[in-house]
């Protein structure tokens, strides 16, 4: 019993692949089918076991996996079990590194095939790195997607300002800490000259002109340090003009960075005439 139209053909496959002579056999692969196609339909209906996928030919389907690929099952529809094990074999592809860095790197079509979509080419050894071996989960992978995605324009312009610069949303989505909007165009202006590689470094440029302007508005009372300038683009500080510097960010309340700038510039122009009067004059 439970044979139709709309699986007949999967059962035939499926009697014929596995040899099946015997009425129960076929019966416990026509009751598993069902189970499976019916959930994929609905998933108020019963969820497919270990079992079922077993009994209809899918293999590597245990314990660990079961609720991910059932939830793949139903968001995807899938009633045609060579679509199930193409789907099982993509997320175990991703587990096995997600566990191990070692194990075989997942490929688009894996991610694909897997459920997860939005991976490209582009962005796939960004995303693999913060994939293997860091236990991501299939659920957690949409999300880290989002942020691989937005952290690739960050680091894309990085290497290249002609690649897209990036808007204030690629920092948030970027998974970055306190990235704020009215700063963009100082991160890119310092992306931009940087070669930034990691995502370590894009957070502690971040930090640094943030730092900057909490100094120079009074939200802090915490001097940057010279390190902090350094990371934030401004080389050419030297320590020994660090706290003139620090009171130009009071005094003048500079919280962009071309005012800051212009305050780093001005003293290095008097401070090189200070020693060689054949340097620029100060203006």
């Amino acid at each position: 019993t439970g044979v139709d139209a709309n699986n007949l053909t999967e059962i035939n496959g499926k009697v014929d692949s596995q040899s099946l002579t015997t009425v129960a056999g076929i019966q416990t692969l026509t009751d598993s089918m069902n189970v499976i196609q019916s959930y994929a339909a609905d998933n108020t209906q019963t969820a497919p076991t270990v079992t079922n996928y077993a009994d209809i030919g899918v293999t590597g389907v245990d314990a660990n996996n079961l609720s991910d690929i059932n939830g793949q099952v139903d968001s995807q529809s899938l009633t045609n079990t060579t679509a199930v094990q193409s789907l099982v074999d993509g997320i175990n592809v991703v587990l096995a590194y997600s566990a191990d860095a070692n194990s075989t790197a997942p490929t688009v079509s894996d991610y694909t095939t897997a459920g997860i979509s939005g991976v490209d080419i582009d962005d796939l050894d960004l995303l693999n790195l913060y994939v293997g071996g860091q236990n991501v989960t299939m659920a957690e992978l949409p999300t880290l997607v989002i942020k691989v995605d937005n952290l690739n324009v960050l680091l894309g312009y990085s290497a290249d300002s002609t690649n897209t610069e990036p808007i204030d949303t690629n920092y948030s989505d970027a998974g970055l800490t306190d990235p704020r909007s009215i700063n963009t165009s100082d991160y890119n202006q310092t992306l931009a000259d940087s070669n930034f590689t990691t995502e370590v470094q894009i957070q502690a440029l971040v930090d640094a002109i943030n730092s900057l302007d909490d100094y120079a508005d009074g939200t802090t009372t915490t001097a940057p340090s010279l390190t902090t300038y350094h990371i934030a683009g401004f080389d050419e500080l030297k320590d020994v003009n660090l706290s003139v510097i620090n009171t130009a960010l009071i005094n003048n309340t500079l919280t962009t960075l071309s005012g800051v700038q212009t305050a780093v510039s001005a003293l290095d122009t008097l401070a090189n005439y200070s020693l060689d009067n054949t340097s620029t004059t100060p203006s």
